[in-house]
């Protein structure tokens, strides 16, 4: 059905932000960390 279709695009679209943003919280914390001296 058409509205299944479409609520699987939205929870499928939903998972992908939710990855996008964890990823760039992860490489905005890893360059944070870079640019603090003496820090691993």
């Amino acid at each position: 059905r058409l509205g299944d279709a479409l609520f699987r695009l939205v929870g499928e679209a939903r998972l992908a932000g939710i990855d996008a943003e964890s990823a760039l919280r992860e490489a905005a914390n890893r360059a944070r960390r870079a640019a603090e001296p003496g820090r691993d």
